[in-house]
């Protein structure tokens, strides 16, 4: 049996340490916790129309006006975005109306991040997009975490007009800071 002075033994804990230990280290002052991010779309189609009217709008959605995020803005590590949700609010029109081939898109990339084949307007719950897209997701979370916002625009077509209603979605995300940095 070989003995170490206690000195060695020490001193090879040390170095085992550092080598294996770096990850852990460095996950010790992070902090994560969940978001819900809103953007709002105001619609108002005032023209009379029997034919489908191409519907586009940009938005902002600025992370900084979420408190929690704004607290850690220049320690965000990174910002994963979990799902996109949308809600109809304020639905006013004198029949039925269809919004159909809806998309969501992150500007200026234009990378899809969910879409929404056929959505007949009226007020609603909050609903699940049909179908999302990992780039969109990806491509959103790199903005999210550089800029801290990033542009939103909705897309699509209404069945018929005048139509008006609000459109919010909301992006759930996960996000990571690095309290000590």
């Amino acid at each position: 049996m070989i003995k170490l002075p206690l000195k060695n033994l020490s001193g090879l804990l040390l170095i085992a340490l550092t080598l294996t230990g770096c990850d852990l280290f460095d996950k010790v002052d992070d902090v994560t916790f969940e978001g819900k991010l809103p953007v709002h779309f105001v619609v108002n189609e005032e023209m009379i129309s029997e034919t489908p009217v191409v519907y586009s709008k940009t938005e902002i959605l600025d992370a900084l006006d979420d408190a929690e995020i704004a607290k850690y803005k220049n320690k965000i590590k990174e910002i994963k975005l979990n799902r996109v949700t949308y809600k109809i609010e304020n639905f006013v029109a004198p029949g039925e109306v269809t919004f159909n081939n809806g998309s969501l898109k992150v500007g200026p990339s234009e990378k899809t991040l969910a879409t929404a084949t056929s959505v007949i307007l009226y007020n609603t719950a909050e609903t699940e997009f049909d179908n999302i897209d990992l780039d969109g997701f990806n491509d959103f979370a790199r903005q999210i975490k550089d800029d801290k916002q990033v542009q939103i625009n909705l897309s699509g077509s209404l069945s018929n007009t005048p139509a008006a209603f609000t459109l919010t979605a909301y992006f759930y995300v996960t996000v990571t800071a690095d309290v000590l940095k």
